[in-house]
């Protein structure tokens, strides 16, 4: 790798490194940190030490700084403060929400660097996104307990928003976020879609429906496991890769259900053990509530892997673009999809061809940097 230029530094800051848990905004951030560093910057992964990994990940040029967490707001905000001063990047890149970005902003004003936010999913848009787990929770509180649960709330959302109204530059992953940023948080932003690197070709397909995530209630894996009732005794394949959910009385009840359905369930898999499923796989399924730019539909596309998704379509891209079929909510419309692309081999092959094409236009990793490195290195807002 070539010399990195002094004024080409990068962080890239998110909750966790995928390493221990792919989440989305982790393993886009692993992606495009990656590309960074391909491209000769120096890039410093930041994250909160979340014990032992559960994947192990190529480290591509990328230092990984790690930061002990602590039960005290103070502790953590000094721990995070020293490891933002310690690297002194040029450009940090924050993918999350969380009064944590007003750090962000706090570190750049005093090390002469500048930063990014990037949004996460649509549910963790707007003026409450940093307080959205914490207000749940105060649904249950009263008296009190209520009155410092709101009170911290209000302080999470006028850090997190002086952090969003501070950055350099904003990015989201569709329309709909781009309108709540701009009239929940005031300020513009630009769209960047997710991306991945260009995957390899397709092996010989299997008659797998796959089901991609990192369990979180959003994400409905029991309506991926009602789906495949509904075809027993048809030969498909549903598997199920992901983290489990952390609450062991959920992880039963779905492992009921998988079982009791037929679902394969493989566990957490690595970046590339999930693109070599899907290159074998001949469609993708969708269940979550609402989502930003997935992950997972661009790997599959990578890989001509129509999505069929039950509510999620970013932007109308599967509807417009024939990427798959976008079913509003109906689960007789994605059980009908799911039976139309598995036995109609001249209808799957053409969107097939159609998931290649767009994946490889607008989702190329290389050429999302190329777009971000232009825009940090001109500076500005």
């Amino acid at each position: 790798m070539a010399e990195a230029n002094a004024e080409k530094s990068l962080s890239v800051f998110t909750v966790s490194h995928p390493k221990f848990g792919l989440g989305g905004a982790e393993l886009q951030s692993y992606y495009l940190a990656s590309e960074f560093a391909r491209r000769g910057w120096r890039v410093t992964f930041l994250a909160y030490d979340r014990g032992a990994p559960v994947i192990d990940l190529p480290d591509n040029g990328v230092k990984l700084l790690l930061v002990k967490e602590s039960s005290s707001v103070l502790i953590n905000a000094f721990r995070t403060l020293r490891a933002l001063f310690s690297v002194r990047s040029s450009v940090t890149y924050y993918r999350n929400v969380s009064h944590v970005l007003f750090l962000v902003r706090v570190a750049a004003k005093f090390t002469g660097g500048r930063y990014a936010w990037a949004a996460m999913h649509d549910e963790r848009t707007g003026r409450h996104a940093a307080s959205t787990v914490l207000r749940k929770g105060l649904e249950s509180r009263s008296g009190l307990r209520r009155a410092l649960g709101n009170l911290s709330a209000h302080i999470q959302d006028w850090l997190f928003l002086a952090g969003v109204r501070g950055a350099h530059w904003a990015f989201v992953q569709n329309r709909r976020q781009q309108g709540l940023v701009l009239s929940e948080m005031g300020r513009p932003a630009d769209i960047v879609y997710n991306a991945h690197p260009i995957a390899g070709g397709a092996k010989e397909r299997e008659p797998i429906i796959a089901f991609v995530a990192v369990f979180k209630d959003f994400k409905r894996p029991e309506l991926f496991c009602q789906l495949a009732s509904r075809f027993a005794g048809s030969g498909y394949r549903f598997v199920i890769v992901g983290e489990n959910f952390p609450d062991a009385e959920q992880r039963q009840e779905l492992a009921a259900l998988m079982a009791e359905s037929g679902v394969e369930y493989l566990g957490p898999r690595s970046p590339d053990e999930v693109g070599e499923l899907l290159s074998r796989a001949r469609l993708l399924a969708n269940t979550s509530t609402a989502e930003g730019f997935p992950n997972t539909f661009i790997q599959a596309w990578m890989r001509g892997v129509p999505v069929v998704s039950l509510v999620v379509d970013p932007d109308e891209i599967i509807s417009r673009h024939g990427l798959g079929t976008a079913c509003d909510g109906s689960a007789e419309a994605l059980a009908s999809a799911v039976e139309k692309f598995m036995d109609n081999q001249e209808l799957w092959e053409e969107h097939s061809r159609r998931c290649r094409a767009f994946a490889v236009e607008n989702c190329n990793v290389e050429r999302t940097v190329e777009r971000l490195e232009k825009v940090f290195l001109e500076g500005g807002d």
